[in-house]
């Protein structure tokens, strides 16, 4: 399986009340939205990961910090999204208002969250003559990377990354038909059944074709991961959240060691190949539940540091630009800085893709985000004032 050049999407949605995990699920209206700190914590540490497999190969493809990283993300992504989709079923079931309504809303929300800065970020590397941009311009502005790359079978370095955000938009585009439109009775089973295409699907592609690429990066074989997630969010509707978290810990730490000691060493690439989402899917359930509650102790302080969280915060950014600052500021003159041990590159490309999400949040993006308090999800009553701008977050890391 290649991956040198996968990367991840963390942009992802922080609008679950701590609260309502610990009560298993209905009772906060889907309006209200305090934010999960820990989880921007794991956020941080994550495209952390994503910065050192990219800038720093040769240490991360010994622990697969890039593929694990970017699973986490899928991970975290279906759970949130799924929790908002789910109280927003609650909506339309009590009556009030429509699903086309309710999906207008959804959609324009994640709108406003995602497509500005991607087309800025697109567009400053056309007007920066980045090639990979140039050369797939149509693909990556119609979400439709994952697709290009699968048909060549091959990355282009600098646009490598947007491969994750395309899937996510693909997903983007049917899940919330599902949760909106699937009776609840039939959710389980259809979420599980979602989620169970992803390592057939990869095994498939690992078994029948030459291309090893595309079984990895078309939203078929990330089902697993972003159904994970799902299945993590639905499983508080009954109450089953904490012990599908202690399964997925259980179960999912062993076979990742397993999976990852197999890589290093060169053995059962189809094993690897299909069973690392899994693998970090099944701990990543564990981690979710224990960041949304808050860690304890060191680990808890950590997540909740200042700068960390910031980190997290805009790590959308940190995503979108740090490859096109990698292909803006070639190797060559990078290496002409001072070396720091052989970590110059890294501490140059790291802090400026660092800076430069920085003034895409405070400038660009989070005055952007900002609109969504115009679009709850909750349909004012007629004789309702307009909602209020707390009902939706300013620090939405949504995608």
């Amino acid at each position: 399986m290649e991956t040198q050049a996968i990367s991840t999407s963390p942009v992802l949605t922080n609008e679950m009340p701590r609260a309502e995990l610990r009560r298993g699920g209905k009772d906060a209206p889907v309006t209200t939205v305090p934010h999960l700190v820990q989880l921007d914590g794991l956020r941080a540490f994550s495209v952390a990961g994503v910065l050192v497999f990219h800038f720093l190969p040769a240490v991360a493809n010994v622990l697969q910090l890039g593929p694990i990283a970017v699973r986490l993300f899928f991970v975290l992504s279906g759970f949130l999204i799924t929790m908002i989709l789910l109280r927003c079923k609650e909506l339309l079931e009590e009556g009030g208002q429509g699903v086309w309504y309710t999906l207008r809303q959804f959609y324009t929300r994640r709108f406003l969250r995602i497509f500005p800065a991607f087309y800025l970020a697109l567009g400053l590397a056309w007007a920066l003559d980045v090639r990979a941009v140039r050369n797939a311009l149509a693909w990556h502005a119609s979400y439709l990377s994952n697709v290009y790359f699968a048909l060549c079978g091959k990355w282009d370095s600098a646009t490598s990354h947007l491969w994750s955000l395309s899937v996510e938009e693909q997903f983007y585009l049917f899940f919330p038909l599902v949760i909106l439109l699937v009776p609840r009775k039939y959710l389980l089973k259809t979420l599980a059944g979602m989620a169970l295409v992803g390592p057939l699907f990869r095994l498939a592609g690992a078994l029948g074709g030459s291309n090893l690429l595309y079984p990895f990066i078309l939203p078929f074989g990330c089902l697993d991961t972003l159904g994970a997630g799902a299945l993590l969010a639905l499983s508080f509707e009954t109450g089953a959240g904490h012990r599908l978290a202690r399964a997925g810990s259980t179960v999912g730490g062993p076979l990742l060691t397993t999976v990852v000691v197999f890589d290093y060493v060169g053995l059962a690439s189809v094993f690897v190949s299909v069973m690392l989402d899994v693998a970090v899917a099944l701990v990543s359930l564990w981690l979710i539940v224990r960041a949304a509650e808050g860690f304890g102790g060191l680990a808890g302080r950590v997540l909740e540091w200042r700068p960390v969280v910031y980190v997290g915060t805009i790590s959308y950014g940190i995503y979108l630009y740090h490859l096109f600052v990698r292909a803006v500021l070639p190797r060559a003159y990078v290496e002409a800085l001072p070396e720091w041990g052989g970590l110059g590159p890294f501490v140059i490309w790291t802090a400026c893709s660092v800076a430069f999400a920085a003034m895409s949040w405070e400038f660009f993006e989070r005055p952007l985000n900002g609109l969504k308090r115009f679009f709850p999800y909750k349909r004012a009553a007629r004789d309702e004032r307009p909602a209020p701008a707390a009902c939706a977050s300013p620090v939405d890391n949504t995608l």
